[in-house]
């Protein structure tokens, strides 16, 4: 008797972990909100997203138009139900919308100017504004390098990222293949810097070498006035595990790259998928995905004081399949991400999801997938939360025979 009433104890608490694990943290609305579809006619890709402190919603859109990508930012004042405003991007030729070379949207803390980054040819453009402006500020080129001897073309550069610091500046990061004393099939890693709201940068810097060339890097600030960059890096024998490297803000004055994990993935090629960065509740928290040393496709998530090492990395996508491509979400409180991935079915290929990822105080993930949000070969999804309860994702799906940016919202439990 006793031995029955203690293994239906030990039932009962596995049963109970069980569901606590796969209880949702999030309940999401039956229907996808599909009205920016209706003010981009010709096709929307790449959601970038960011609240402002008064809740307005901003979504930067690449558009198709034309066979030529052009950009604009929308504004919604109601979580993306409805989008009231559309400020035009102006842009210098045809913008690069494609994997990790995709535009980036960042704001100041205010919420009261946003920036846009993106890459035309080899050159790579910002134009900056404020929401009351129909339009944001002509491009200003970054990139300031030499031709090549051949007389007529630039060493590369691209898949370039950006953020602001608290303090109002803005930094962009890329990689760079202008330096010849990289390994071979590895490029640099530049950052510039704007102290006066995007309309000059102060001269670029080299701040890493030997780094994976098509993986995107990530920036991310605390709140001492320190910058940190992170990026995929070559090791001996092909190992590439991402590095982060801290700065000062001011003087963009880097210390020597630490290494994240020791994943051990050898791969003689580039993964194209870059790590995500963030700073939250005092914490410096970093999630990427490698095969390992297994060669199994996972996402893993660690954290840092921001001076230490880095906790041991944690899977957050047990159970799903060809997971990828992590982001943590906007204005969270607490470390949560999406990804995309497959959920696991008996010997059988299914379509890639949106998964969302919430690491608990304990260090566990709970994971969920986003209600009807569908990967569509990646291109693209980002997410926000205005506040503690509300959490808003938008991602590029088919809709009327057109890719299109959809949006979900979720309510927390």
């Amino acid at each position: 008797m006793m031995l029955s009433r203690l293994l239906a104890t030990i039932s009962a608490i596995v049963l109970l972990a069980a569901a606590n694990v796969a209880t949702p943290q999030f309940i999401f609305e039956p229907q996808l909100h599909t009205s920016l579809a209706n003010v981009a006619a010709g096709g929307s890709t790449w959601p970038n997203l960011f609240f402002t402190p008064s809740g307005h919603l901003y979504v930067l859109a690449a558009l198709n138009n034309d066979r030529k990508t052009d950009l604009a930012v929308f504004i919604s004042d109601n979580l993306g139900v409805s989008f009231s405003k559309r400020v035009a991007v102006p842009t210098v030729g045809d913008v690069m919308a494609h994997g990790e070379m995709s535009p980036v949207l960042a704001n100041d803390p205010t919420g009261a100017l946003m920036y846009v980054l993106w890459q035309s040819g080899s050159q790579l453009y910002v134009a900056h504004g404020s929401e009351f402006a129909r339009t944001l500020s002509q491009p200003v080129p970054l990139i300031d390098k030499q031709e090549q001897p051949d007389g007529h073309t630039m060493s590369s550069n691209g898949f370039a990222t950006m953020n602001v610091a608290p303090d109002g500046t803005v930094l962009i990061a890329w990689l760079d293949g202008r330096d010849a004393d990289n390994k071979r099939g590895t490029t640099s890693v530049y950052v510039t810097a704007s102290t006066d709201h995007g309309k000059t940068f102060g001269p670029e810097r080299r701040i890493g070498s030997n780094a994976c060339p098509c993986c995107r890097p990530s920036i991310a600030f605390d709140g001492d006035g320190h910058a940190y960059v992170a990026w995929r890096d070559v090791f001996p024998e092909n190992e590439r595990d991402f590095v982060v490297a801290r700065g000062e803000v001011k003087t963009l004055a880097f210390e020597r790259p630490a290494r994240i994990s020791a994943d051990g993935w050898q791969i003689n090629g580039c993964p194209d998928s870059g790590a995500s960065i963030a700073w939250i509740d005092g914490r410096l928290w970093a999630a990427w995905f490698t095969l390992g040393k297994q060669g199994i496709p996972q996402v893993r998530v660690a954290s840092s004081n921001g001076k230490g090492p880095f906790t041991k990395p944690v899977v957050i996508s047990q159970g799903i399949d060809s997971a990828n491509h992590p982001r943590f979400v906007f204005g969270a409180r607490r470390p949560m991400l999406v990804f995309e991935g497959e959920p696991r079915t008996k010997g059988v290929f299914s379509e890639d999801e949106v998964f969302l990822a919430t690491i608990e105080q304990n260090g566990r993930p709970t994971v969920q997938p986003i209600a009807k949000l569908r990967s569509e070969g990646f291109d693209g999804y980002a997410a926000g939360m205005p506040n503690a309860q509300t959490l808003v994702v938008a991602a590029s799906m088919a809709y009327r025979g057109k890719p299109q940016i959809i949006l979900q919202r979720g309510r927390s439990r």
